[in-house]
């Protein structure tokens, strides 16, 4: 499906996010936590990256791509050649990192850009208040994280969820 990219942010060193829209104007269909799409980049090189949004906004799409240095393409092209309005191609979500109906308490641990399928679900326990916790290794980033800036503070307006970002030194 042809999609436009919206904004890009640069969440941290070496980590881009990118929000997509439908080229048609029409919503996408509801992802579950956890999902990922295919990309194509402007290179042509096709990978898998992890939505990271709200999985219940159907407007738009989110995904975070880290730049690796022995990059064959893929990352690179989409940090450097990737800007606002472009057109890419991607695929209908997929899912094989999903998280458990019914359990009682979730417990959420991430490290590096191993948090962006974290923060779908992160959005989700919210919604459903279920009792979760959120602990953020000091490898997320480059740059320093507290509970202002953590990825997930705006998450914690909800007593059931706690976001643990400890401050790097």
């Amino acid at each position: 499906m042809k999609v436009r990219v919206d904004a890009l942010h640069d969440e941290a060193q070496g980590i881009r996010s990118f929000s997509i829209s439908r080229m048609d104007g029409r919503p996408f269909d509801a992802y579950q936590p956890g999902a990922h799409i295919d990309v194509t980049s402007p290179a042509g090189i096709t990978r898998q990256y992890s939505l990271c949004g709200d999985p219940d906004r159907c407007d738009a799409q989110r995904f975070a791509v880290k730049k690796e240095q022995t990059s064959r393409g893929g990352s690179r092209s989409l940090h450097d050649d990737v800007v606002t309005g472009m057109e890419l191609s991607v695929s209908a979500p997929r899912n094989l990192f999903q998280l458990v109906c019914g359990a009682g308490e979730h417990i959420l641990i991430a490290a590096g850009i191993g948090i962006t399928p974290l923060l779908s679900m992160a959005y989700r326990l919210v919604r459903q208040r279920v009792p979760s916790t959120c602990t953020i290794s000091p490898a997320v980033a480059s740059r320093p994280h507290s509970s202002r800036n953590c990825p997930l503070h705006p998450l914690q307006s909800t007593s059931k969820f706690i976001c643990r970002c400890p401050v790097m030194r």
